[in-house]
């Protein structure tokens, strides 16, 4: 978050760093995590299909969390199809994530040892005594993963600290839950459901055009950066910036070009837009300076649908 050039010597958008931009559904998902957290659960999971922006905005409420109630660690671990089946690298993979440097051979404990050592210290640096654990891809963690981090959380808690997790993940966390609920009473199904798969939220896409006008002017009010005041918008189409023209004057014809685009797809259930894909159409307007960076860029209904095709909506529906 500390690049300060976004344009290239074209005018061409170049950054690869995230707009912090809140859509509807964001704000939707961090009302109900902080409410688990406020009533200290010690857990909550964001479920849903692949590209809404789960994990997007999984970091968004753990960065404000921090600024809200912290200063509060947290650290990001992601668990890809291959997740380490071994207790020992599953442990090393918990160090590694949160940047915790091992060094030489270890034994299973030491390693077990040092992530609930290192994860008290973190804690013990919160006023509140929390240290945040977001757990992305979480359908790929089987039992004996979910028993280990419940082991983890447990030796922080009698430290006198606490450990909340955030998890995201897809529709299969509820087949876990599930299958967690028919283990047997010695094998801790039943606490271990108890501990993190309570509060289970489903995140959704954009499926409004109201939510399509919100997106619009989160992207329009989005800077740079924290400590940099120009807005994305601004640097991208200075020109159009100047005369007061806005991504929000174009949430009709693409809010349209979107229905359009699914009715082609044959689809007959309710829009819904993953946020990836959208992110994608936004940055393909702010990186066209020719066609967009006038004093009252328009865009039909025909211009729009190309630039979802271009996002690959229409494939991914």
């Amino acid at each position: 978050m500390t690049q300060a050039r976004t344009l290239d010597s074209t005018g061409r958008l170049t950054s690869r760093r995230k707009m912090r931009v809140k859509t509807p559904p964001v704000r939707e998902a961090f009302r109900m995590v902080m409410d688990a957290f406020n009533m200290g659960c010690g857990s909550s999971m964001i479920v849903g299909r692949p590209r809404l922006g789960k994990t997007y905005a999984a970091r968004w409420i753990c960065q404000s969390i921090n600024e809200l109630q912290g200063p509060i660690h947290w650290f990001e671990v992601s668990f890809e199809k291959s997740v380490i089946a071994s207790e020992g690298g599953f442990f090393s993979l918990l160090l590694s994530s949160v940047d915790h440097k091992f060094l030489g051979r270890k034994t299973l404990r030491d390693l077990r040892d040092r992530i609930g050592e290192f994860m008290i210290e973190r804690a013990s640096e919160s006023p509140l005594g929390t240290v945040i654990l977001m757990l992305d891809e979480a359908q790929n963690l089987r039992e004996i993963h979910w028993t280990w981090l419940a082991e983890l959380s447990n030796s922080i808690d009698r430290a006198g600290y606490s450990l909340f997790t955030l998890s995201t993940g897809q529709k299969t966390l509820y087949v876990m839950k599930d299958t967690l609920n028919e283990l047997a009473t010695d094998k801790d199904g039943e606490f271990i459901i108890g501990r993190f798969f309570l509060d289970m939220n489903d995140f959704r896409g954009l499926r409004t055009l109201n939510d399509i006008t919100s997106t619009f002017q989160q992207y329009d009010g989005s800077p740079f950066g924290p400590n940099e005041p120009t807005l994305w918008i601004e640097g991208a189409l200075p020109v159009a910036y100047k005369a007061g023209w806005r991504l929000e004057k174009l949430s009709d014809v693409v809010w349209n070009a979107y229905n359009e685009v699914w009715r082609l797809a044959g689809r007959k259930d309710q829009i819904e837009i993953p946020m990836t894909y959208f992110d994608l159409l936004v940055r393909k307007i702010l990186a066209s300076p020719r066609k967009y960076n006038i004093e009252n860029p328009e865009m039909n209904l025909g211009q729009a649908m190309e630039l979802i095709n271009q996002s690959q909506f229409g494939k991914s529906i």
